[in-house]
């Protein structure tokens, strides 16, 4: 698909990250209550943010709508990652997708996965997967509060026909 030559597709990744376990000085054996790390930390890759610059929430785990204005020089990121919200929701059978965007210079981290709270309770006997971020409320309503934009169409997404009896409010 060609683009249209007023669309300008960010180059963005999320921070490299790895998870780092402090192992006990003493093996224990695997079947012990106490196997396993002493403790755990994330270590993710640092965001250098210039002093006149600012970290950007490009869109809150509480809504799929930019969380900056159409003047922000970043309003392209944000709407691109509203497209790829739309994207994942339909490419998950509308089971899940990534909010909680934010980050800067292309660097993206601390995101939250959504999740449908019916699945998640079907999964897992609780209403969320990934924690106490993943607003159910919110993921009901992303069909409704989602606005399709020039990226959406580029990717050949359609946009939502709500009707009140299939969202809940």
């Amino acid at each position: 698909i060609e683009l249209p030559p007023e669309i300008n597709i960010p180059s963005l990744r999320f921070v490299e990250a790895g998870v780092f376990a402090v192992m006990p000085s003493q093996p224990k054996h695997v079947k012990a209550a106490t196997a396993g790390a002493e403790r755990t930390y994330l270590l993710e890759e640092k965001i250098q943010v210039p002093p006149n610059a600012e970290f950007t929430k490009y869109i809150h785990n509480g809504s799929p709508l930019p969380n900056i204005p159409p003047t922000d020089p970043e309003y392209n990121v944000a709407l691109f990652l509203c497209a790829v919200q739309h994207l994942q929701y339909e490419k998950t059978y509308r089971l899940a997708y990534v909010s909680d965007f934010q980050g800067y210079g292309g660097l993206l981290t601390d995101a939250q996965i959504m999740t449908s709270p019916d699945a998640a309770a079907f999964i897992s006997g609780k209403p969320t997967l990934f924690g106490d971020g993943n607003i159910d409320k919110c993921f009901k309503k992303f069909p409704k509060e989602h606005l399709c934009n020039d990226f959406c169409r580029w990717m050949g997404l359609q946009p939502y026909a709500t009707f009140s009896s299939e969202i809940e409010p």
